[in-house]
């Protein structure tokens, strides 16, 4: 077998691997959500009826400091040249119409994720054969962030409060709510 081919190989376990973990992770992203919303309705009341600081209550300061748009910057050529390829068919200067390609293609690079990038690639039937290491590493980092995603929304307060026993609840609230200086 030559080196093409234990690319290609490769290739295929990592992009099965990330379409899975994807899955999971959107499948928490919406359990999550709703979790969230009891936790902080939870933790709204409680500060009320024991005369405790709301921690969701943002300061000035606080609201200025959020305020700054953090976009990761795409180091990797390999995103540069396949982002390049997509917006020569989707950016909306062309006569094809293809905004959500576009925007999806936009987004991804912003999040410096190839997976999202090929998944585009895929859709507008470009000729995405020839695979390097780099793109393998860099497939590799980006199962690592969606890991790492999922673990945390599986540690985040709400999850750990919503999933934890009376007694585990109590010290959950109690935790966040010293971190967060309400007590």
């Amino acid at each position: 077998m030559d080196f093409k081919e234990l690319n290609k190989k490769e290739y295929n376990r990592l992009r099965y691997q990330w379409k899975q973990l994807k899955q999971e992770y959107e499948d928490l992203q919406k359990v999550s959500n709703k979790i969230n919303i009891k936790f902080v309705d939870y933790v709204y009341f409680y500060t009320k009826e024991n005369n405790l600081k709301n921690p969701f209550d943002d300061t000035e300061e606080e609201k200025k400091s959020k305020s700054g748009d953090e976009q990761p910057l795409s180091s990797s050529s390999t995103i540069r040249t396949l982002y390049r390829d997509i917006m020569k068919q989707t950016h909306p200067d062309k006569k094809e119409n293809n905004t959500e390609l576009y925007v999806e293609a936009t987004v991804a690079k912003k999040e410096n994720n190839l997976h999202k990038l090929l998944d585009v690639g895929k859709k507008l039937k470009l000729n995405l054969t020839d695979i390097t290491r780099d793109q393998l590493k860099l497939l590799e980092s980006n199962i690592k962030e969606i890991e790492n995603d999922i673990d945390a929304i599986k540690n985040s307060y709400p999850w750990v409060w919503f999933h934890g026993s009376h007694k585990t609840k109590h010290e959950v609230l109690y935790q966040f709510l010293l971190k967060m200086e309400c007590i």
